[in-house]
């Protein structure tokens, strides 16, 4: 988990230790998130040579980590997946009629 509040950034593992400072590249990323408080849930990954993930190397400094984010769960106090859900759906095409098919992008 990675969370700012403020000036504040910490880089939690999933026992709760903060490993900030293992993971600079990380940390310098975040720091540039145009944000004032945000909770990021990802995996911190080390890429050998050949693409494939390291995870021994993690417990060792030394090596430049990578963030794999996929949850934004808090963005400046708010909860972006509720936002998205209390928005209103976009009007239906006017090609929308039962019966229609549209190709799948």
């Amino acid at each position: 988990m990675l969370r700012r509040d403020g000036a504040r950034l910490r880089c939690f593992t999933r026992n709760g230790y903060d490993w900030a400072a293992r993971f600079p590249a990380i940390v310098d990323a975040a720091q540039r998130i145009k944000a004032q408080s945000f909770l990021i849930d990802g995996e911190a990954v080390i890429a050998r040579a050949d693409g494939m993930s390291d995870f021994r190397a993690l417990r060792s400094r030394g090596h430049d980590a990578m963030l794999y984010a996929f949850d934004l769960i808090e963005h400046d106090g708010a909860d972006p997946a509720r936002a998205a859900a209390d928005r209103p759906q976009a009007a239906a095409r006017p090609t929308d009629r039962p019966g229609t098919r549209h190709p799948v992008r």
